[in-house]
């Protein structure tokens, strides 16, 4: 389970049926939670291949990392006075996260949010005043967290590009466009097809599309061998005035953008099951 989905189920699943305190002593079970939003943060990053924001997490993050851990020092000590210091930190943590709508400060805006409620529980249940802080607060959140999806699935939609038609003018080119070899000493050439979509998340990467074949059909093999020779474009652009040919050409850019598309679709995958989860927990928190 990512560390996203830790945070928002622990507490979305229990907050309105258990203790602060054993809901916190679930959540900061692990020895592995000392910097507990960073990792939530590089772990979806990792996951989806996305290049993470440095100037963003040494900006902000260092300061949600020492709330949550902060919070698990409460769990050992019972301070009151240390609650009070969390509600005040994680509630100007909030608001500073609240303006961003990178994948970086979505996930941390989750986590601080949370993080806070359940600050919020651990107070009501020593001073029940704060039973109203909870229930409106949780109304807040849950209404800022769910208007954030639609961004998350805007954010994970957008890492590609869409794929580019393989251009039947460009010659020799190994991106996005064609070339042309003789097979050894066989009197017959192979045609490869090339076109690609790029990974914005992985610094503007190329993720290619190709497939190899023979010449298809051609009627004059003297007109065929100056086309493959010569440095423009013709071969294909005279090739696909042959209706099987064009066949040919369209299918490989069907495939290419299948290839795409099933590529995003595993991102889309973990930003739906995000999602899901945002949704779930923002239902017990809007009903607190």
């Amino acid at each position: 389970m990512l560390t996203i989905e830790l945070i928002m189920q622990t507490i979305g699943n229990d907050i309105k049926t258990k203790t602060a305190q054993i809901i916190l002593s679930n959540l900061f079970k692990s020895d592995d939670t000392e910097k507990l939003i960073t990792k939530a943060i590089n772990e979806i990053c990792n996951q989806v291949q996305k290049i993470i924001d440095d100037a963003f997490m040494r900006e902000y993050i260092a300061k949600t990392d020492s709330i949550s851990s902060r919070i698990s020092s409460y769990i050992l000590t019972n301070d009151t006075e240390m609650l009070d210091e969390l509600y005040s930190d994680a509630s100007d943590m909030v608001h500073q996260l609240k303006r961003f709508n990178s994948l970086e400060g979505i996930i941390a805006f989750n986590s601080i949010c949370s993080l806070h409620l359940i600050v919020v529980k651990a107070l009501a249940e020593k001073k029940s005043k704060y039973y109203k802080d909870l229930t409106r607060l949780g109304k807040e959140y849950a209404q800022m967290l769910i208007s954030k999806t639609p961004i998350i699935n805007e954010i994970f939609s957008e890492s590609v590009s869409h794929s580019r038609p393989c251009d039947i003018s460009k010659p020799h080119q190994s991106f996005n466009g064609y070339s042309i070899k003789q097979d050894g000493f066989k009197e017959k050439y192979i045609l490869k097809l090339y076109t690609y979509f790029n990974d914005y998340w992985k610094d503007n990467a190329m993720i290619y599309s190709e497939s190899e074949m023979e010449i298809p059909q051609f009627d004059d093999q003297r007109r065929l061998n100056f086309l493959i020779h010569s440095n423009g474009g013709a071969f294909l652009e005279e090739a696909t005035k042959y209706p099987q040919n064009k066949k040919i050409f369209d299918d490989f850019n069907v495939k290419a953008r299948s290839e795409r598309d099933s590529y995003l679709n595993m991102r889309l995958d973990i930003s739906n099951k995000l999602i899901n989860t945002i949704t779930q927990a923002c239902e017990q928190y809007k009903n607190l």
